[in-house]
């Protein structure tokens, strides 16, 4: 849900909250001894609450109007388990279009692409380097589809 202000047929700002849910990596294994290896993946649900700002340009004021949209902000890891793997900044360019169904009412259609702070535990067990265990940190990204209604 977003909350926002339109200035003019063109640009709109607004802040929202949502709800996301993800399976995200917790973490990876590989274990390498004389006679044979193995790896392994750990995959966590996260229930997340994504709080965010949204800036929007409409490219003209036409009845099908196609738009760039920018969102960012903060996600909140508010399920169970203990590893916050996920929780942390994010980025989300998308373009679509906005289609009027009155004066005032319209629902739009979007592509986007979040890219999400995310980390997760290495465990490597045997071979040259002995036993470590390492901390990778990145971005995690998704491809969103969007369809939406504004009143």
């Amino acid at each position: 849900m977003i909350n926002g202000y339109r200035f003019n047929n063109y640009f709109s700002i607004g802040f929202g909250a949502g709800f996301r849910y993800t399976k995200a990596l917790y973490y990876s294994t590989y274990e390498h001894l004389s006679y044979q290896s193995s790896s392994y993946k750990s995959f966590d649900g996260k229930y997340l609450i994504p709080l965010h700002a949204r800036v929007k340009a409409n490219l003209s004021s036409a009845k099908v109007s196609p738009f760039l949209m920018l969102d960012g902000g903060y996600t909140i890891d508010v399920g169970q388990n203990k590893n916050k793997n996920t929780e942390g900044i994010f980025i989300e360019p998308a373009f679509g279009v906005d289609i009027k169904l009155d004066e005032k009412n319209s629902m739009y259609l979007g592509v986007g692409v979040n890219f999400q702070n995310a980390h997760y535990e290495f465990f490597s067990i045997g071979g040259y380097s002995g036993s470590y265990v390492s901390v990778e940190n990145g971005m995690a990204s998704t491809l969103n589809f969007r369809i939406g209604f504004v009143f």
